[in-house]
């Protein structure tokens, strides 16, 4: 801003034309929707590795946290399936209290839980693979952003010298505000996505 204002200042120029007006403000939203569509690919990516690399360590993830809070999540296939393998391995643990690993009872529901772990990564890999999609769709979103930017930085360049340069400040000047917008909207989002988790700990009885 203080840029931008001396620059006006010092060469004595008010306004810019109608139509490199409408050029910069149509610039600097591509701009802006390029950069909310930078931080979304970004976000996708560190999911995708995340869970993927989940996978890959244990066989499955625990993905019900991927589900919109405002859905109950205890009925979901994937939800019951989790609940099966825990009840399942509470019951070999109390089976292993009077048999052994190779006992037919044991084995049996040492298969039985490796039939729930490919369930459960059958439906994290469906996770993934959307997640994918997603990742695919936002990076040529990504280019067609770039060479649209592209093109109208070539129509300013042809302006004459002043005119360019005061187009460029006012165009760095309201990206920058529509940046700053949206990283505030991105930090209150992660500030109320902390604060909706539900905590796994609960305070049984206040420390005397």
């Amino acid at each position: 801003e203080t840029e931008l204002s001396d620059f006006r200042s010092k060469n004595k120029i008010v306004a810019i034309d109608e139509t490199s007006r409408g050029t910069i403000e149509f610039l600097s939203n591509l701009e802006a929707e390029k950069i909310e569509t930078d931080l979304e690919l970004a976000e996708y990516r560190n999911r995708h590795k995340a869970l993927s690399d989940a996978v890959g360590e244990t066989g499955y993830f625990d993905q019900t946290y991927l589900t919109p809070s405002a859905t109950d999540q205890r009925d979901s296939p994937f939800s019951q399936l989790l609940r099966q393998l825990s009840e399942a391995e509470l019951e070999r643990l109390e089976l292993l209290q009077k048999r052994t690993d190779n006992h037919p009872d044991v084995l049996a529901l040492d298969q039985r839980i490796e039939q729930i772990k490919e369930k459960l990564s059958s439906f994290n890999q469906n996770t993934i693979t959307s997640y994918q999609v997603f990742i695919t769709s936002l990076e040529q979103k990504q280019r067609d952003l770039r060479r649209l930017i592209s093109r109208y930085e070539d129509k300013i360049k042809v302006l004459p010298e002043f005119e360019t340069r005061l187009l460029s400040l006012n165009r760095k000047k309201a990206v920058y505000e529509k940046m700053f917008v949206q990283l505030l909207d991105k930090r209150e989002e992660m500030r109320m996505a902390e604060l909706s988790k539900l905590q796994d700990i609960v305070i049984v009885d206040p420390a005397e």
